[in-house]
């Protein structure tokens, strides 16, 4: 179980808050006020939000904080998935390129009929937005983290321990390209509050959930260029409670991408493709999968289900 101080922090913080509509919870009311009702909340917003004070307190005394080993995989992202974002951060390891097309270049969604090997992973991951005072009270540092172990029950070296450790070292870490703006965003004040500061209050969501598991061979029928100068991105990141990765990375372009498998059934994906990669690492996992040099080709990947895209109007 998480710390007894963890559970009387977010327990007095849940007390103090107002009791909300039992539809609307308090970060859904602060959705709508500060980026209005019409503004969708893509799904993976939508699932990492606590609803009720009664139902939070419900999650909390069934260990909905805790990551030992029996619930790891339900209360945070699975290593799978874990390695897949680790592409993002320059290593190679525990990556096979021959069952993901997690990287590709622009010029691939030009003419119809090029093929992808998709893997989009239906996660399970329980990750809940904390109340911002508990949020503000909770130490994410790498400074801390002995303390914040000991917090969430998780024992050192653990897969827990070292998932956590890497989230928090990618949050310190520097941005991918010269001038990027990004933020951990640990509660959906933080992230909303970020996106209105880079992207405008007037904006629309794009979001990469897929409704169903797809691992197999799938090709492209048709790419729309989606109008997204100015957009901001945020990734669900692995953690014990909801961390969003948001970042702003310049000229980025978006696509709806139209593409159908071996069995005649379509999907719509959206694909990102970064223009300008000359300030990527130069041993970046993308550089080695396409074998291309840094800045010399637009470079795209898929947008998985645990991202959006903020995109001004």
């Amino acid at each position: 179980m998480a710390s007894p101080l963890l559970l009387a922090l977010i327990l007095i913080s849940l007390a103090m808050m107002p009791t909300p509509n039992v539809a609307e919870s308090p970060a859904e009311s602060y959705w709508k006020m500060k980026l209005g009702s019409e503004t969708d909340m893509p799904k993976i917003v939508k699932d990492a939000l606590i609803g009720s004070d009664e139902n939070a307190k419900v999650m909390i005394q069934k260990g909905f904080f805790t990551i030992t080993k029996e619930v790891e995989s339900s209360s945070m992202c699975n290593t799978e998935d874990h390695n897949y974002s680790k592409a993002f951060n320059n290593t190679l390891e525990d990556i096979d390129p021959t069952k993901h097309s997690i990287f590709f270049i622009e010029s691939d969604l030009i003419h119809p009929g090029k093929t992808f090997k998709l893997n989009f992973m239906k996660i399970e991951d329980n990750a809940k937005f904390l109340p911002v005072q508990v949020a503000k009270s909770i130490p994410f540092s790498s400074k801390n983290y002995p303390q914040i172990l000991e917090m969430f029950s998780a024992k050192p070296h653990s897969t827990s321990a070292v998932i956590m450790e890497d989230t928090i070292e990618a949050c310190e870490k520097k941005a991918m390209e010269f001038d990027e703006m990004k933020l951990c965003a640990l509660t959906l004040e933080d992230m909303v509050d970020y996106a209105i500061s880079y992207v405008g209050q007037s904006m629309s969501t794009v979001s990469g959930y897929v409704d169903r598991k797809i691992q197999d061979v799938h090709t492209v029928l048709n790419a729309k260029k989606i109008e997204s100068d100015g957009a901001m991105f945020c990734h669900k990141i692995c953690y014990p409670y909801a961390v969003f990765y948001c970042h702003k990375p310049k000229e980025t372009n978006l696509y709806e991408i139209s593409m159908v498998d071996l069995e005649g059934k379509t999907m719509n994906a959206i694909g990102v493709c970064h223009a300008n990669t000359a300030f990527w690492a130069p041993k970046h996992y993308a550089f080695q999968m396409l074998k291309v040099k840094p800045g010399t080709v637009p470079i795209c990947h898929f947008l998985n289900e645990r991202s959006i895209a903020f995109v001004p109007k």
